[in-house]
């Protein structure tokens, strides 16, 4: 994994495709380098974080960005958000990052610096990706939106159900498996979501983490995610939670 990330800037990819622990590696090398240097090193690369979240906020409004905030994001920028960039190539134009969950804190720090995350979503059923943030529409926490010529329906329970050209014919030689997830040619992926009103999916639990009391279906998987998610130790002004899911079978 240290090879992948330490290639990078060998290879200059323009993109590239990468499970989230790639990023949170990437994420600990550059954190960790920052403790080690310690001092005046590590209090320039918090302000330019710290500014550079500020700068955002005024571009997420639609406001002009202050003459002097601006100036100060250039010198911080080119001091450390560029060198950060340059650790992953200089031709980089986004990542696209599957098969399980991104932190979104991890997400949001590597926007500030500059480096695009989009997340995406599939399985080997729908062969692969079937949803991805496109860049100029990024929103973290999200899979983004369905690929061209794939539909995609939200049952009664939440689930997401797929038909398009890339769904599978079936499971090879299994027939009531195939049964089981393949209806009319819709598939079910056995995941539980919710489409926004520009059509961007959210994942928000496995059908299988659902179980049956006297007043009806719970999840079991919030509990799972507060255990589970890993804490970023260096992200300027955390973001919110948000959980997307795993771009892999639902079996």
């Amino acid at each position: 994994m240290d090879r992948i990330i330490d290639n990078l800037a060998v290879i200059q990819p323009t993109f590239m495709g990468a499970a989230p622990r790639i990023f949170e590696k990437a994420h600990s090398r550059i954190v960790a380098m920052q403790d080690r240097e310690g001092g005046i090193r590590r209090r320039v690369f918090e302000q330019a974080f710290a500014v550079a979240r500020r700068r955002r906020t005024y571009l997420d409004e639609g406001r002009r960005v202050l003459y002097l905030l601006g100036k100060r994001y250039d010198i911080l920028d080119k001091a450390v958000l560029a060198k950060i960039r340059e650790r992953f190539g200089t031709r980089l134009r986004f990542f696209i990052s599957g098969a399980a969950a991104l932190n979104p804190d991890i997400g949001d720090f590597f926007g500030l610096a500059g480096i695009t995350i989009l997340e995406g979503y599939g399985l080997t059923e729908s062969a692969a990706g079937s949803f991805v943030n496109r860049p100029e529409s990024n929103r973290l926490g999200t899979v983004g939106q369905v690929f061209p010529g794939t539909e995609v329906r939200m049952a009664d329970d939440g689930e997401v159900l797929l038909r398009g050209p890339g769904v599978m014919l079936g499971y090879h030689n299994l027939p009531a498996e195939t049964a089981s997830v393949l209806r009319n040619g819709w598939l079910s992926t056995g995941d539980i979501g919710r489409l926004d009103h520009e059509g961007r999916l959210t994942i928000t639990d496995r059908k299988k983490d659902f179980f049956k009391t006297a007043g009806g279906s719970m999840s079991r998987r919030p509990i799972w995610k507060v255990g589970s998610r890993r804490p970023v130790p260096m992200s300027p002004t955390p973001s919110s939670s948000a959980t997307t899911g795993p771009t892999a079978s639902p079996s």
